[in-house]
C-alpha cells in the first residue's frame, strides 16, 4: 500500500510540475490541448478531498494519524495547503504518523505499533501549524515560499502568546524577515527580541507584560 501510494503521488506530482513549467518539456507540449480548457480544482471522492492535476490525475488521499499533536491545528494546516489528507483514528487506518519530539522519545504503545507496521513517522519540533505544514509539504514534495512560511509561523506564534501569555521562539530567519516579524509583534502589542548569531539568529515573542522588564 505504501509503495502504491508513493508511485501514484510521484506520477501526479510529475504531471503537476510539467504543467507549471517546472518539469522538462518537448515540442508536443507546446501544441494546444483541448484538455487545457477543462476545469482544474478540488474534487470529492469517497475518501475525502483529492487535488486534481491536469489530465484528471488526482493526488492520492493520505491518511495521517496524529499522536500528541493538535488535531484542530493539523486540520487547519491541511485546509490551508488544500491537500487530500484524511485524519486517521487508528494505526491500521494510517499511511503515516505525525507526532512531537517528546512523544516520540517516550515510545508510546501507538508509536511502537506504528514502527512495527513500518509506517513513516514524522516528528515535529513544536505543536504549531507551520511545523505541520512543513511536514505536509515534505510528504507531498511541494514547494512553499520561505517568506510566506515565516509569516504564517509568526501569526501562529502571536496567537499562542496572546492565548497563553508564554514566550514563543520562532525559526531562524534573515534580517529582512526578522524585521517583518518584529513589526507583526508590535502590531499585536507584543514584545519581541532577536537572539543568537547569524545564520541562526531568530526572534522570540513575549507577552506585553514582559515590556516592563526591559524598561
Amino acid at each position: 500500500r505504501q509503495k502504491a501510494w508513493r508511485d501514484q503521488a510521484a506520477r501526479a506530482l510529475s504531471a503537476l510540475r510539467a504543467e507549471e513549467g517546472t518539469g522538462p518539456i518537448n515540442a508536443d507540449d507546446l501544441e494546444p490541448d483541448p484538455a487545457d480548457d477543462l476545469p482544474i480544482g478540488i474534487a470529492q471522492d469517497e475518501h475525502g478531498e483529492a487535488l486534481l492535476v491536469p489530465g484528471g490525475s488526482p493526488l492520492p488521499t493520505l491518511r495521517i494519524l496524529p499522536q500528541g499533536i493538535s488535531r484542530k491545528r493539523l486540520e487547519q494546516a491541511i485546509r490551508d495547503l488544500q491537500l487530500p489528507v484524511v485524519i486517521a483514528r487508528e494505526v491500521d487506518e494510517a499511511d503515516v504518523v505525525m507526532t512531537l519530539k517528546n512523544e516520540y522519545k517516550q515510545k508510546t504503545p501507538l508509536l511502537r505499533e506504528a514502527e512495527e507496521r513500518a509506517l513513516p513517522i514524522y516528528v515535529l519540533k513544536s505543536n504549531t501549524i507551520p511545523q505541520m505544514q512543513s511536514s505536509l509539504t515534505s510528504i507531498f514534495s511541494l514547494e512553499i515560499d520561505p517568506r510566506e512560511a515565516a509569516m504564517r509561523e509568526t501569526e501562529d506564534a502571536i496567537a499562542i502568546v496572546l492565548d497563553s501569555s508564554e514566550a514563543v521562539e520562532l525559526s531562524p530567519q534573515n534580517a529582512y524577515i526578522r524585521r517583518l516579524q518584529h513589526q507583526m509583534a508590535e502590531r499585536a502589542n507584543l514584545v519581541s527580541r532577536s537572539r543568537g548569531r547569524e545564520p541562526y539568529r531568530r526572534v522570540r515573542l513575549y507577552p506585553d507584560a514582559a515590556r516592563s522588564a526591559w524598561r
